[in-house]
Parts: C-alpha cells; structure tokens; sequence
C-alpha cells in the first residue's frame, strides 16, 4: 500500500523505487504452498503492484506481473465462483460481502489482463467461455453488504440495449463489459490474416457487425444512465473505452478487402461511426477541467492514444473533411498532464516504434517526427518538410541519401529512421537532428 501510495504522490515519488524493490522482494519471498491455501490478500498484492508498474515501472514489466496474476486467480479457482455446485453459489446472504470481494478481485485481474493483451496483441490468459463468475455488484451494495444478483459477462455483451434496467450496470461491471469487447475489437482485425480451422473468408464482416452492435448497445446504455464523468472516473473510462472499440472496428474494417461494393459500404460506415466516437472522446475529455493520476483510469491513454492515431489517419489521407487540429493538440495535451505519474503516457505521447520485417509484401505505414510533423505513404517512405530545409535521411544498414528536390524524400527506410534537416539552404548549417519512429498503420 505504501508504494502504490508514493506512485501517487509526488513529494514521495523518490521513495518509490526504494518501496517497490522490497515490495517485490516481500512477495517473492512469500510462498503459496498449495492451490488450496492460495489467500485471496497474496493475490490482491500482485494486482497492486501490476497497476503499480503499468503507471511507473513500464508496459513490460506490467504484462509479466499480469501474467503471474492471472495464473493465481486461476489457481484460486475465481473463475468459477458462481459456477452450478459451488460453495458460493448458495451463500448466505450475511457473508455477501466476503464472496463479493473474491469476484472483485478476479475481475480486476481480467481486466489488467484484457488491457495489456489487447494493447500488445498477446493470446488473452483467461477464456471468457470458462468464467462462471458474476459481475462486481453496484459499489453501494458491496459497501452495505447489501445481496444482489448480478449477470454473468456473457448475458452482458450479448444484451440489447432494449431489453430495459436489467441492462444497467454498475461503473466497474460496465468497464468489465467494455473491457472485453474492446479486446475483441482489437483482436478482430489479426483474425483476418490468422484463420482459424472451420472458418471461411465471409466470417470476417459478420463478425465485425455482431461486434459493432454490442459495442453500440453499450454506448446507448451508458447514454440512457447519465452520470457527470467528472465525478466518477470509472464512468469516464467506460465511455472512452465503448468509443476506442467503435474506432478499433474502423480500423479492422479499413484493413480488409473489400470483396465488393456492399465491403465497400461498410468500410465508409465504420469510418464515419469511428469520426463520430472520435470526436464524442473529445468532448468528453473537455468535461473534465483538469485530469490527474486520482482522477482517471490507470489505462486511459491507450483510448485516448486510438482516437489521436484515426484523427492522424484522416488527415494523412487527405480526406474532404479533415479532423480539427485543435481536436488532436486537445488529446495530446490531456496525455502531456498524464505523463508524470503514468507511464503508458509517456508511451502513447510519442509514436511507438515497431520493427518492420524487409519483405516483397508492401506494408502501409506512418511517420511522425519529434516535431509532430508527419508524412504517409503506401509501398515507400514519403517525409514532407517545409520547402527551404534540407533533408537527409539515415537508415539502420548506414546508407545516406540526400533529398532529391527540397520538401519531400521517398524511399525505403525501417524502423529507427533518423531524419536531420537545416532550416536553412545552407549545408554548412549544422543540422538539427529528429530522431523518426515507424510503425504499421492500423
């Protein structure tokens, strides 16, 4: 409890390194002897620490303390809390409290799992299939020990937003929901390029529309339950995340043939849907007149980070209607204030770097440089500068080429690029170095 403490206190940030290693040091001398005798406490540690390194340490070392959760809570058989034959599933309504504590806990470890497979397009550890545990009770309830039945997650996606109240979910149950269907959202775009035995090329589009229907009966639910976001930001990063799946449906639609004109179709709906969850974050975001580390989700730039690569995506196409510039300038100055205390922030500030396999199959990429100033192209490199600065570009192998004519470079380049360009005309200026980041275009 102290480091995840100083994660969040600036006048005590210089203990936390000190406060982390002899956490870690704690539950590595610590031993679960049995899966019997597992404690639910030794389990709520590690998911302290993995939020704790998500938000200080990095993504990586959050993924690996992820996985060692995961693995506890299955071990702890939380999965299956409210299966038929359990001991809870018929427990006394004065203990409500104690088991809902359980189903918290394991719902937050799926969670953290949810979130960083999705963002690093890992396998996800736990199967929504096996889970025979109910969602987290409305807070009010848990704090009252105040019994309640809750759906379980599978009745939750598959709902439809007509169904009336019994739709309505807590802030926590509602981020679990939009937890996993963001996660799908994201993970439906690689189905398309790994298949999976039984299946044929026309699953691709029913799929994405069965996934656009429940992300959109999740939008209309929270619409129809309205809460200020500033005053609950388990609410806001609900809403941010049903926004970021309509986006990741977007994306997956633009990376797929269009077999025809009815694709075709589709593709032009999913962007316009996309525009318009795009720019509903954006309002969202200005509701809240200052965001910290108290105030918001410790996984809030990834969504954030999705709706400012779409508004890049928009403007690198050079659509009839590009995205307003004071839209992205607004979502990367709500990251900027995120930056000291998190560290996926400091991350999704900055384009992520993604090695670039040298091949025959032409990849579509994008650039940004240290200066926000961007290029996009398909098959080759395309970087735009002012017309009075001159460029060089270095790639990994040691080749330099100078710029054919003042303003643009094409050419081949990989992950790791870096560009130097004079702001003047004159190559005797000593050259202003920007290092360039590659990455796949959604």
């Amino acid at each position: 409890m102290r480091t995840i403490a100083a994660a969040m206190s600036a006048p005590c940030a210089r203990f936390c390194d000190q406060l982390y290693a002899e956490t870690r040091r704690l539950l590595e001398d610590y031993t679960a002897t049995s899966k019997e005798t597992i404690e639910l406490e030794y389990i709520q540690v590690w998911l302290l620490l993995g939020f704790y390194e998500l938000l200080r340490v990095g993504e990586n070392q959050a993924t690996l303390t992820a996985a060692r959760c995961s693995r506890l809570v299955l071990m702890a058989r939380l999965f299956e809390i409210d299966a038929p034959g359990s001991d809870e599933e018929s427990h006394d309504e004065d203990n409500f409290y104690v088991v809902e504590e359980r189903r918290r806990t394991f719902w937050l470890a799926y969670c953290l799992d949810c979130f960083l497979y999705s963002r690093g397009e890992y396998p996800p550890t736990m199967q929504e299939e096996m889970i025979c545990t109910r969602l987290p009770a409305p807070e009010a309830n848990f704090q009252n020990n105040q019994s309640v039945c809750t759906p379980f997650l599978a009745e939750a996606v598959a709902a439809k937003a007509t169904e009336g109240p019994s739709t309505s979910l807590s802030s926590f149950s509602e981020c679990v929901v939009l937890a996993t269907l963001y996660a799908q959202c994201s993970s439906h775009r690689r189905s398309r390029v790994t298949k999976q035995p039984g299946t044929s090329r026309g699953d691709f589009w029913p799929r994405l529309k069965h996934l656009a229907a429940a992300a959109n009966t999740r939008i209309q639910v929270l619409a129809a339950h309205p809460t200020h976001v500033d005053s609950d930001p388990m609410l806001l990063f609900a809403h941010m995340l049903a926004r970021g799946a309509v986006i990741k449906l977007c994306q997956a639609a633009a990376s797929a043939p269009a077999w025809g004109p009815a694709e075709q179709q589709q593709q032009q709906e999913y962007k316009r849907r996309a525009s318009t969850a795009a720019a509903e974050m954006v309002w969202l975001t200005r509701q809240i007149p200052h965001f910290s580390c108290f105030k918001v989700h410790p996984f809030l730039p990834d969504p954030l980070a999705c709706a400012i690569g779409f508004f890049n995506d928009e403007r690198g196409a050079f659509t009839t209607t590009p995205p307003d510039a004071n839209d992205v300038a607004h979502l990367m100055q709500v990251l900027k204030e995120l930056q000291d205390m998190n560290s996926l922030a400091r991350e999704d500030s900055y384009p992520r770097s993604r090695a670039i396999s040298s091949g025959k199959t032409a990849k579509r990429m994008w650039l940004l440089d240290g200066g926000g100033r961007e290029g996009f192209w398909k098959h080759k490199l395309i970087i735009k500068y002012p017309a009075d600065n001159i460029i060089q570009h270095q790639s990994l192998d040691g080749q330099e080429s100078e710029l054919d004519r003042p303003g643009v470079h094409a050419g081949w380049g990989r992950a790791g690029l870096q560009v130097r360009h004079c702001l003047s005309g004159n190559m005797s200026a000593k050259p202003e170095r920007r290092t360039c980041q590659l990455r796949e275009r959604s």
